[in-house]
């Protein structure tokens, strides 16, 4: 299995390799690997349900962030965008990555709306909601960002980028507990988030935690500096 995964992951094209994996195996297959002795089949299956699976799988996938081994922990983070980015219908999934586009451009008000279109629509598609909650933190609508952000965690308790973008608001905000209550509660679903950690010590050292660029594709918690 871990051959033919590691086949799979180098193809070029995500759509190929998608193909791929659903050729070989079903999510009951790969489910079953998650428990496996073998790390690497572990990641691979992960990388692997990611690429055919939708957010139902995120009980199954987010207690793999906290594995020993730091590979199987960055397949699980990789693997839950994955499935997180694909759980709207078709027509939301496109207008999504139109929204990533606007967003990774500086159009954060643009996309906004398009995030706003597909939640009016798909009020379940709890990404659409996180990248409105990235959307407004980067135009300065903290109050906002924090609606959005609560939305998502109703939606998808799981979702460790949501828990910590509430942390970076209240931050801005000066809610200095409400910043560490949040960031430890993303701790506590994802333990491997440097900036998150880093928000901490800033914090805790009565740093200011600063607006920055969007997270790279759209996708990732924000950053601290």
């Amino acid at each position: 299995m871990v051959g033919a995964a590691g086949w799979c992951m180098r193809i070029r094209g995500v759509e190929e390799m998608w193909r791929h994996v659903a050729d070989r195996w079903t999510v009951a297959d790969l489910l079953r690997w998650l428990d496996a002795d073998d790390d690497e089949a572990v990641a691979a299956a992960a990388l692997c349900l990611g690429c055919i699976g939708d957010a139902a799988l995120s009980p199954s996938l987010a207690p793999l962030l906290h594995h020993a081994d730091p590979l199987v922990s960055a397949a699980a983070e990789q693997a839950l965008w994955s499935v997180w980015f694909r759980s709207g219908s078709p027509l939301s999934q496109s207008l999504i990555c139109q929204a990533v586009c606007l967003l990774e451009g500086d159009r954060w008000d643009e996309a906004a709306a398009v995030l706003t279109e597909i939640v009016t629509e798909e009020p379940c598609f709890a990404e659409a909601w996180n990248q409105r909650g990235i959307a407004r933190y980067l135009a300065g609508s903290f109050c906002g960002s924090i609606a959005d952000w609560k939305h998502v965690m109703q939606l998808n308790p799981y979702h460790f980028g949501a828990m910590a973008g509430m942390g970076h608001c209240f931050a801005v905000l000066g809610r200095r507990t409400d910043a560490l209550d949040c960031y430890h509660a993303a701790l506590d679903i994802h333990p491997r988030m440097d900036g998150v950690r880093q928000a901490i010590q800033q914090l805790r050292s009565v740093r200011p935690i600063e607006t920055i660029a969007a997270p790279e594709h759209g996708t990732k918690l924000l950053s601290v500096v």
